[in-house]
């Protein structure tokens, strides 16, 4: 991790235990939660990560411009139809609903969310069309 640009990895403490990783401390966006774990993933002898990072988004982030720099995502995005998405915000927990017609599309809305400046966690709750 110390040499991946996107992660601080000062904040973060790794141990093992049995082949088992566990990741703590905190990470100032949602995806790198999940970034630190991937890059993690791949090492030999690791048989599973539990992944008890925490979200800590700089000031300045509204719930409001949360969901509408994901909705403005969501547009932009040609495999999700964003009329179909209802993004909800509270404190930063993202909540995804409504219909997209495969699962590329709903990882797609997913990935738009996790991406977005501000989110704490992610709930993908869009079903199939």
């Amino acid at each position: 991790m110390l040499w991946n640009p996107d992660i601080y990895s000062l904040d973060i403490d790794v141990s093992v235990s049995n082949g088992v990783l566990t990741l703590e401390g905190t990470v100032d966006a949602y995806w790198k939660k999940w970034k630190a774990e991937n890059l993690l993933s791949d090492l030999r002898g690791v048989i599973s990560i539990t992944n008890h990072l925490v979200v800590v988004p700089g000031d300045g982030f509204t719930d409001k411009a949360i969901a509408a720099d994901i909705e403005s995502a969501l547009k932009r995005n040609q495999y999700v139809d964003a009329e179909d998405i209802t993004v909800k915000v509270e404190e930063g927990h993202v909540t995804l609903t409504g219909s997209a017609p495969t699962y590329y599309a709903r990882m797609r809305a997913r990935s738009a969310a996790m991406n977005a400046p501000g989110v704490i966690e992610v709930e993908n709750e869009i079903t199939g069309a």
